[in-house]
Order: C-alpha cells, then structure tokens, then sequence
C-alpha cells in the first residue's frame, strides 16, 4: 500500500500471516507525529521495502529497522517499537552526512552522565534510539526544556540529526499542509509515564525496553 500523511510518502506490507488489517496499520502509524514520520519515507526509498508487518522476525523483539527498512510484529506498545525504530532510521541518515556522529554521541553518553534505559546501556546506537523515544514524548508533553537540562549534550546532538535527516523540515513541512490524515497525540497512559517521573533521572528511564532492536 502506499500512504500519505500531509507531506510525507511511503510505502506499507503486511505478511497475510499476521491477522492484520489496512486499517490496523493506519491506526498505529497514524500516532507517529510527522517530526518522525520521515523515517517512514526514507526506508520507502527507491530499492528499499518500506514498513512492513511481518509474523516472525527470527529473533527475541518485536522489531527492527534501519535506514533501508522497519519490520514490525504484531504486538502491544507499537508506539513505543515504531518511534525506536524511527530513531534508527533518523541516527543512519544523518549519519550519511555526519560519519562521526556516533563517536559524538558517546561523548555525549559522558558528558551528560545519566543512562536513558536499560536497553539503552546495550551500545551507542541503542542508547540514540531511546534518546529519540524520551524526546518524542517529552515533546508531546511539553517538556522538552526539562530533557534539554537533564541531557543537554545529547538533546543538542539529537537536534542537529533531525535537521540533518530532513526530519525537522518534514514537520515544518507538516504544519503548512492540511490534511485529515494527521498524526493522533501520544495515548494519556505515555504521557503519563513521562510526566510523572519522580525525576529529570527518572524522566530518562521512564522509557523501558521490551526487545527493541
């Protein structure tokens, strides 16, 4: 299938074997603001396989992706799954014009000296894509100048990838097109999970992993 959510393009599959529907796939990626939404267009690229729903990934998550794909299970909190793999594909493509920007992240893991989940702890590309997860969220919670205080050298960094991977001007994009296709706000259940953080340290470890890749 191929979508359109305001100015952002690309391409859905859904394996016959997953029990889903069109419109279950619509649901879920209906609640990705259009700030991520360009990870959706770039793995729906000329050659690449876009997002697609599969039954097995061989493998103990329920997802994985990449700059040339998101391959998605079936299961609870796709929110949390899709915006992670979002975040691979945003850290990938920025890194096509920044190589070193995983070296800077590591820096930045230091200097900043807080973890962003367990899962986080895994490497430095893990801990970029759970970086992406708390930004989103903190985003739509209006707390974004807490995150910026809690993780500044990551919260600058994480900046400059979405203006490299094209997903800021995505969003700006966004906002001049009027569509009825728009991105749903984030669940109260989410929201909550950030907002009631006892900490700005409990605000980077709200988020924990459940076999993201």
């Amino acid at each position: 299938w191929s979508f359109k959510f305001g100015p952002t393009e690309f391409n859905v599959s859904i394996e016959d074997s997953t029990g889903m529907t069109i419109d279950d796939a619509t649901k879920e990626l209906k609640r990705i603001p259009p700030l991520y939404t360009k990870a959706f267009a770039i793995v729906s690229e000329e050659g690449k396989n876009g997002v697609a729903w599969v039954k097995d990934l061989q493998c103990p998550c329920c997802a994985h992706g990449g700059q040339d794909y998101i391959n998605l299970m079936p299961c609870i909190n796709n929110f949390e799954y899709i915006t992670h793999e979002a975040g691979h594909v945003i850290e990938q493509r920025a890194r096509s014009f920044e190589a070193d920007l995983l070296e800077r992240w590591a820096v930045a893991i230091q200097q900043d000296g807080v973890d962003t989940s367990s899962y986080g702890k895994h490497n430095t590309w893990e801990d970029c894509a759970e970086f992406g997860v708390i930004y989103l969220f903190c985003l739509e919670g209006g707390v974004l100048n807490d995150l910026a205080t809690a993780s500044p050298q990551r919260f600058e960094l994480w900046e400059h990838m979405l203006k490299l991977s094209g997903a800021k001007q995505n969003a700006d994009d966004a906002v001049k097109v009027k569509s009825d296709d728009g991105f749903l706000t984030i669940s109260g259940s989410c929201r909550e999970q950030v907002l009631s953080a006892a900490s700005l340290v409990g605000l980077l470890v709200a988020i924990s992993s459940l076999g993201r890749r």
